[in-house]
């Protein structure tokens, strides 16, 4: 087992699920459940360079294969950030399509499209077939590869060097992110700005969201362990900042070799006084991520005991890995609501709990609603406010189960 980013081999355990279904996998009948794939979810840290990751985790052809389903397109909260961000890069940019905006893992091609409204010419790269069609309806153009070194050089080859690189929520999946790093370098044009953005470790061990860790998350990123991965690359950081957005996350600005802003500075004292430079505050967290587990599943059962009804919000990777800890089934939920219309009739992945359109909880209202996409709760609230007007409560997991608002 060796670091995915220094390549040491003595890696400390933070913590080991075994037999974990594959989050975004979710399956088209309970049935499926008696053959659905699973993997440990065995999460370490690196004493060298501080990067948390899993080991021995599957492919992403296997991971991000046809069953994939996630879409960006559906969150209004991510939706403006998408706004604003287009708005940003783009300001003194060249329109009339001289500007060329590419983005590694489009997904369903929202962000692309904003950046075309504003006069871009934009290329896609997702390798996932039912986000990808979807951005392709948009009109985006999209090459269903995944992004690695080769990919970057033969379009490079082809003239097809970027003004603006997108690398948003990616960079995590990645089982090389190195080679990764290098290829986003030859694909950028000369005076050209990379932004990449990755959830922020220091945030998810302040909140004990262990439900982030599964398997299409290879590496869980502090700027400690970003910044060597950047030097290697001969890349360099211009500026990051620590953004409301997915709990908490990290933006970062990189060029072919401008200076550091002061943000970098500040980044790095805040990651300091969280002690994200210490092996030991990765090995607590773990610890705690399984006392947490407990307490939800105590929580919920000793709901259903006093007969209530409890279903869920968010059909999220986060929470496949949530429900799976908890041990929480049919037993104890009795369906998740989703947004997405293309998680809509089909089951969870470890459990088989059904999919419900979100329109259900005001018609049904059960008791309860455990928030698995509990990231999003600022939304869900106000999108759910006739359910809470009618008598339903919310259920908050993380950092430890409790009912709002």
């Amino acid at each position: 087992m060796r670091c995915l980013s220094c390549r040491e081999t003595s890696l400390v355990q933070v913590f080991r699920l075994d037999a974990a279904p594959f989050a975004d996998r979710l399956l088209d009948d309970q049935s499926d459940l008696v053959e659905e794939p699973r993997a440990p979810l065995d999460l370490r840290i690196c004493p060298n360079c501080l990067l948390l990751q899993l080991v021995d985790a599957p492919t992403p052809q296997f991971l991000f294969g046809a069953p994939y389903s996630y879409l960006s397109g559906t969150s209004h909260s991510l939706h403006t950030h998408q706004q604003r961000l287009a708005d940003e890069l783009m300001a003194g940019r060249k329109s009339g399509n001289q500007t060329l905006v590419v983005e590694i893992a489009a997904n369903d091609g929202s962000l692309l499209e904003a950046f075309r409204d504003r006069g871009a010419r934009v290329l896609g790269i997702e390798p996932t077939p039912i986000p990808g069609s979807i951005a392709r309806e948009r009109g985006i153009e999209i090459i269903d590869e995944f992004f690695n070194e080769s990919l970057a050089e033969q379009l490079a080859a082809d003239g097809m060097r970027a003004n603006i690189v997108l690398a948003n929520n990616v960079l995590a999946h990645v089982p090389d992110p190195a080679s990764f790093v290098r290829g986003l370098k030859k694909l950028l044009q000369t005076d050209g700005t990379i932004s990449i953005e990755v959830a922020w470790v220091g945030d998810m061990i302040q909140r004990g969201a262990f439900d982030t860790v599964y398997h299409q998350h290879r590496c869980y990123f502090s700027l400690i362990a970003l910044e060597p991965l950047i030097v290697r690359s001969g890349l360099s950081l211009r500026s990051v900042e620590i953004i409301p957005l997915q709990g908490a996350s990290l933006r970062l600005t990189l060029d072919h070799g401008g200076a550091p802003d002061r943000s970098v500075d500040r980044v790095r004292r805040e990651e300091a006084e969280r002690e994200l430079n210490r092996t030991d505050t990765y090995v607590t967290f773990g610890k705690t991520a399984l006392e947490t587990a407990g307490k939800i599943r105590n929580f919920i059962r000793r709901l259903k005991e006093s007969n209530a009804r409890v279903a869920a919000y968010g059909a999220a990777a986060k929470g496949t890995t949530l429900l799976h800890a908890a041990e929480l089934g049919r037993a104890e939920i009795d369906y998740v609501v989703d947004k997405n219309p293309q998680k809509v009739g089909r089951f969870m992945p470890g459990n088989g709990i059904p999919i419900r359109p979100t329109e259900v909880l005001e018609n049904d209202l059960p008791d309860y609603t455990l928030l698995l996409a509990w990231n999003y709760v600022d939304e869900i609230v106000v999108q759910e406010a006739k359910y809470i007007e009618r008598g339903g409560r919310l259920i908050l997991p993380i950092p430890s189960p409790r009912i709002v608002p």
